[in-house]
């Protein structure tokens, strides 16, 4: 009982907690009495009820719509514990199947099947990995061996919802220095076609003069460079390292150029900070 007693002023009452078990089925009873300490009065209450025969063969598995902890896209393997409980009246074997939907893939679970008494529970684990951004569903379900007559194999499935959540790198335009853009310092003069050409020369003063034209292939048919320091979330790198190639980064601008993530993966082994220069045409 949630109380062995109680004090209460006149007119005022409270709410007593039995927890109880049953044996056979058939009718059953449940009372409370009460005792008065002051004056010896007392009064009882009861609750009447049917025990019911369970079935022979039964399961439960939990949790049901349970939620798991966020995970990156296009990560893992992860694993997830369920809750297996055998609520049939008789021992039983239960077969383990797990499955995904919102991009999620179950991988395995952690035993095949499990045996259990009447009343025991085991805990299994189901190991999957996520897809896209979204909210995915895991399920583990399990199946009786045996079946109650007419019924079946008795089955039950529980849920674990998954956000699947991605966060954008650190963009920095550090590369462009609009007040000092000294193409000397460019190797190969930026790998630029290039062509100076002089005109004839008059004389002022006593002295040649002449202008002299340079033709720049990026200067004359711009190809424009975007040139960005990217900084990719610790987990990011990581996933990416673990070779997941199946995101995709876009530059946009004149037109869009999509990168798989895959060429960048040798790049970021040795560190997390890229330097990513993209020539858009």
């Amino acid at each position: 009982m949630t109380n062995t007693s109680v004090s209460l002023a006149p007119n005022e009452s409270t709410q007593v907690t039995v927890t109880y078990g049953t044996d056979h089925p058939g009718s059953a009873q449940i009372g409370l009495k009460a005792f008065g300490e002051t004056y010896g009065s007392s009064d009882s209450g009861s609750y009447v009820f049917t025990v019911l025969t369970p079935a022979n063969y039964a399961v439960r598995t939990t949790p049901d719509g349970g939620t798991a902890a966020a995970r990156w896209a296009y990560s893992g393997p992860y694993a997830e514990t369920f809750n297996v409980r055998n609520v049939g009246a008789l021992v039983d074997t239960f077969n383990l199947t797990c499955s995904g939907l919102g991009g999620l893939t179950c991988l395995s679970t952690s035993v095949p099947k499990v045996t259990l008494q009447p009343g025991d529970s085991a805990s299994v684990g189901a190991n999957y990995r996520v897809g896209a951004v979204g909210t995915a569903t895991l399920t583990l379900t399990a199946t009786s061996v045996f079946s109650n007559p007419g019924d079946g194999a008795p089955s039950d499935a529980g849920t674990y919802t998954v956000p699947v959540f991605i966060t954008p790198p650190t963009v920095s335009t550090t590369p462009y220095n609009y007040d000092d853009q000294d193409l000397s310092r460019c190797a190969s003069s930026c790998f630029a076609a290039v062509f100076a050409q002089s005109t004839v020369p008059y004389v002022t003063f006593d002295s040649p003069r002449s202008v002299t034209l340079v033709y720049h292939g990026d200067r004359v048919s711009p190809r424009p460079l975007i040139a960005v320091d990217v900084t990719p979330p610790a987990s990011q790198a990581a996933k990416k390292i673990n070779g997941v190639g199946t995101a995709f980064a876009t530059f946009t601008g004149v037109r869009k150029m999509p990168m798989p993530i895959t060429r960048l993966t040798t790049i970021m082994v040795k560190s997390t900070r890229l330097s990513l220069v993209c020539l858009l045409i």
